[in-house]
């Protein structure tokens, strides 16, 4: 497993605070493009418009991976079985692979997974680093 507590803790915000990791994921969305392009008329800025952005698209594939973590939970607690996170993984990563699939709302659904992923991962960097400020670790 790859970093268990960051997965599962961005898994949560995913699920306990959708709205909020959807609407930071937009406005990531929104500004990243404006920011990488501000910061290619610099010449300082050039490498770190390249990172920013490579940072950006790294983000935009590890958001499926948490969309499908957590999609996976709701459906194995609707089915209120006990599995592992393999197997919870798998049953999300399928659903969520069949919705983009569909006809005229897979686009639609994708954006939303990437951005609400986006925006959980942001909130959760945000909220650990809170967490680390107030045990004075940072």
């Amino acid at each position: 497993r790859f970093l268990p507590v960051y997965t599962l803790q961005t898994t949560n915000v995913i699920t306990k605070k959708p709205l909020q990791s959807f609407i930071v994921g937009i406005i990531t969305a929104i500004l990243i493009f404006p920011i990488f392009m501000f910061l290619l008329v610099t010449i300082i800025g050039i490498p770190i418009a390249v990172i920013l952005l490579t940072m950006y698209f790294i983000m935009i594939y590890f958001a499926k991976i948490f969309i499908a973590l957590a999609l996976g939970q709701k459906i194995i607690s609707i089915l209120n079985k006990k599995t592992t996170v393999g197997w919870t993984f798998v049953v999300g990563l399928v659903t969520y692979f069949i919705l983009i699939s569909l006809p005229f709302i897979g686009f639609i659904v994708w954006m939303f997974a990437v951005t609400t992923g986006i925006g959980a991962m942001l909130v959760q960097k945000r909220n650990m680093y809170q967490e680390l400020r107030e045990k004075e670790v940072i």
